[in-house]
Formats: structure tokens, C-alpha cells, sequence
């Protein structure tokens, strides 16, 4: 029987990178200790615990066991007579089987990158030893990190403004990751709707190369 701390799921699994949870376990995990990501290098570093990723571990293991004992329960005590019931029969038997689906859709679906996830974490790994969108990360880590890709820029594109190049057009195969990268994190870090405006016009670029 498992006693301890260990990571009870991975998610956002991409190029060899994913975000983990763990949970404190007796048999079965309990509660939340962190949340952390891990690179193809095997380094670390925490990141905000989601609550919507807790919910979709404890749905992976505990809603396939409570929908079984739900069509075990429908089925034994309401299919058969002398108790027989129609109503109670479908109705544990339908929120058995609602409960097995939502576990396997946590298990098989949940956590997934999707296409436009998938190209954004492509192109962040170009210029970072991570691809992990900024959305999942601390504002503190999304605000140091948008420090180093605009002094990387300028090192790289002296006496540039890489908003001017998306703005005028101006970008190409050379300067798109990085350029793509500064404007994903600024949209993140909160620089208004010109950020969004340009990661637009951005990924409209991306999608045509």
C-alpha cells in the first residue's frame, strides 16, 4: 500500500515536458502537496496548483469505483423483485455509467495539448529550455521570464523594437520564434489588447508558414 508523497497524474505532456501533481497518498491520493513542471532534462520548477487539475485527479480515481458500486447498487437492489423499480433502476445505473465516462474522459482526454497549444509550446521551445504556455505559470515566473526574452531580443536585434516589426511586418523565419515568444508572454503579463491584436496577427503568420 502507497503511504507518502508521489505524483498521482501528468499533464500537458509535450516533447518530453509535462506538468505533474502530487498528492499525499494512504492507498489512494488524499490531498495536494504542489504542482510542479518537468523539462526533457529532467529539471523542475513549481508552478500554480489548478483546481480544476486536482478535480480531474481525484475523478480518475475515485469515479470509476463509485459508478461500478452505482450499477452494482441499481442493478442488485432495484432490477429484481420483490424491490424492483424502474425510476431507481435507471437512475443508478445512469449516474453509474455518467460517472465511469467522466473518469475515463479524465484519464484518456484531459490534459491534452491541442493544436493551437501544441504550435505555441513548438515555437517556445525554440527560444526557452521550456515550453510551457505562460498562462500556467506564477505572475512572478511569467514576469522574469518576459524580462529575459526582451534582453535576449535586444541582444540578438540591437536598436529594435520587435512591436514595430509585428506592427510593420517586418518579420521573418529569423526573428519569428523569438518575436512569437515576447508577444505570448505579453499578452500574459498584461499588456492590453495591442499584445492580443499582435499575437493575432502573429499566429495567422505562424499557420500560413
Amino acid at each position: 500500500m502507497i503511504i507518502g508523497t508521489r505524483t498521482a497524474a501528468l499533464f500537458r505532456k509535450f516533447q518530453k515536458q509535462h506538468l505533474g501533481i502530487q498528492f499525499f497518498w494512504i492507498g489512494f491520493p488524499l490531498f495536494p502537496t504542489r504542482a510542479y513542471y518537468q523539462t526533457e532534462k529532467g529539471d523542475t520548477f513549481a508552478v500554480p496548483l489548478k483546481l480544476v487539475d486536482v478535480l480531474n485527479v481525484y475523478s480518475r480515481y475515485y469515479l470509476i469505483p463509485l459508478g461500478i458500486w452505482m450499477t452494482v447498487i441499481g442493478n442488485n437492489r432495484y432490477g429484481f423483485e420483490p424491490h424492483k423499480d424502474d425510476t431507481l433502476y435507471y437512475f443508478f445505473m445512469t449516474l453509474g455509467y455518467l460517472l465511469i465516462g467522466l473518469s475515463l474522459y479524465s484519464w484518456i482526454f484531459y490534459g491534452r495539448s491541442g493544436s493551437q497549444e501544441a504550435r505555441t509550446r513548438r515555437i517556445l521551445g525554440k527560444v526557452l529550455p521550456y515550453n510551457l504556455p505562460p498562462q500556467y505559470l506564477s505572475p512572478e515566473l511569467r514576469n522574469r521570464i518576459f524580462l529575459i526574452l526582451q534582453q535576449k531580443f535586444q541582444q540578438q536585434f540591437p536598436n529594435t523594437n520587435w512591436q514595430d516589426l509585428v506592427d510593420s511586418g517586418q518579420v521573418n523565419k529569423e526573428n519569428f520564434p523569438l518575436i512569437y515568444a515576447l508577444a505570448t508572454y505579453a499578452v500574459q503579463v498584461g499588456q492590453g489588447s495591442a499584445a492580443q491584436t499582435r499575437l493575432e496577427r502573429l499566429d495567422g503568420m505562424f499557420k500560413k508558414k
